[in-house]
């Protein structure tokens, strides 16, 4: 029974994404700059979570958080957006806007944050 309610806060905690508050020297990502980002090992963080990321050319994807939960699935860059689409973990698929900083944001359809991005 414990891990039937860690498992549904763990679900509550990952699907509440923040608000994003777009800098406004934001910019959307062209295809080909997402394709060349999205390699290998990227970091991702929300105000609730740490992943790190492994992305493969074949669109295979493998996540780890900060508490060692990990699983893997899909993922797919397409007209400046990348869907997920896990296993076990809530599927996303968002706009993506490069930061001045070289961050990367995944904004979800409703104007929520769902992840930023970062190459290690």
């Amino acid at each position: 029974m414990k891990n039937f309610f860690r498992c549904i806060l763990l679900f509550l905690v990952f699907s509440v994404p923040a608000m994003a508050e777009e800098p406004a020297d934001s910019k959307p990502m062209s295809q080909e700059e997402a394709v060349a980002f999205f390699k290998g090992e990227v970091k991702g963080e929300n105000a609730n979570w740490q992943v790190r990321f492994k992305f493969d050319a074949d669109g295979t994807v493998w996540g780890t958080n900060q508490n060692g939960g990990s699983d893997d699935g899909k993922y797919a860059i397409e007209d400046g957006k990348i869907c997920f689409k896990w296993r076990r973990w809530q599927d996303s698929c968002g706009s993506l806007a490069r930061q001045p900083d070289g961050a990367v944001r995944q904004i979800l359809a409703n104007g929520n944050l769902r992840m930023t991005f970062r190459n290690n």
